[in-house]
């Protein structure tokens, strides 16, 4: 019977060395970190094509199911709402006086709209 450690590199059942693998594990670990935590497509950039403007206030959404709002163009942010990262909000739209949210459900999208006080959403 043939050791492991006699087999050739090139061979297609080479072990993977271990600092290689854990480099590689480590890289992956931060990546996906860094990735879950910024916030999503364009916004990680100071702006985005998905920003909503209404009364005064900009609206966006991020990767773990929140609607942030900033009163100050965008240089800071609050949460709004938090529907969970198992509810990605998936869209935000405007029409005239009202915001829309697209928020995914398993599967299963559904609208929610700003309230007319602003300070919540209610199912459309």
């Amino acid at each position: 019977m043939k050791n492991t450690h006699d087999i050739p590199s090139e061979s297609p059942n080479a072990a993977l060395p271990r600092r290689t693998f854990l480099k590689i594990t480590a890289l992956t670990a931060v990546g996906a970190a860094g990735h879950a935590l910024l916030p999503q497509g364009a916004a990680a950039a100071g702006g985005s094509s998905s920003d909503v403007r209404h009364d005064g206030r900009v609206f966006r959404v991020d990767r773990n199911g929140r609607i942030l709002v900033s009163a100050d163009a965008g240089r800071t942010w609050t949460v709004h709402a938090n529907f969970g990262p198992t509810r990605p909000v998936r869209r935000l739209t405007s029409s005239g006086a009202t915001i829309r949210a697209l928020v995914d459900q398993r599967g299963n999208p559904f609208n929610l709209e700003l309230l007319p006080s602003g300070a919540g959403w209610h199912s459309v």
